[in-house]
């Protein structure tokens, strides 16, 4: 597993773990960022850009150290 942030571009990776500070994590999760969920790294960096289906998110390297991910590919 590795921060979400770490994932390379064009990568997939499912999400195994979220463990940031309650308001962030209730956050993530009111925009369907949560454990078992597959994303695609679209572009990696800080804001990184990530793909959930067909919806793009970016978020800044703070807010993805938290969110621990297995590479699919």
């Amino acid at each position: 597993m590795l921060p979400l942030h770490l994932l390379s571009d064009g990568t997939a990776g499912v999400i195994e773990d979220v463990s940031a500070p309650a308001g962030h994590t209730h956050r993530l999760r009111e925009m369907g960022i949560d454990i078992g969920l597959s994303v695609t790294m679209v572009r990696s960096g800080s804001p990184c850009i990530i793909r959930v289906g067909e919806k793009e998110y970016a978020f800044r390297t703070d807010e993805t150290t938290s969110v621990l991910v297995s590479p699919c590919n």
